[in-house]
């Protein structure tokens, strides 16, 4: 399996299933007026991917960006979003680890604070 179908089915899951706050994607637009809180996800493929024994294992991140108008929200929606994503077994075979958030949020002085999250899955095949 190719990294680009961990990408794909890891977004097409996070489409479908998630009601908790908008997803915008890289370059979509950011109406801060009225978006209160949301998630940016961003796909990075992993270079380890490899052999093992008679097949092969694709790995890859998907980094979700958690962004609300203070710390304690934003941390809290990064806590959801680790629990949404926590060892599933996804179509195409692919699966998750438990996700893992990267420290406290942090400040961006324009009325929001950032939270980070690294979900990382992997694919035998």
């Amino acid at each position: 399996m190719s990294s680009f179908k961990i990408k794909s089915t890891l977004e097409e899951y996070l489409v479908t299933n998630w009601t908790t706050t908008p997803i915008k994607f890289e370059g979509m637009p950011i109406d801060y007026s009225s978006d209160t809180s949301f998630i940016v996800p961003k796909y990075v493929g992993v270079a380890n991917s490899g052999f093992y024994g008679s097949g092969k294992q694709t790995n890859g991140q998907l980094q979700i960006f958690c962004y609300a108008q203070n710390p304690v929200l934003a941390y809290k929606l990064s806590d959801t979003v680790c629990t949404f994503f926590k060892c599933l077994d996804l179509s195409n075979d692919v699966h998750t680890l438990i996700p893992q958030q990267q420290g406290s949020a942090i400040n961006l002085d324009d009325g929001f604070f950032e939270a980070f999250v690294t979900v990382e899955a992997n694919c035998y095949s």
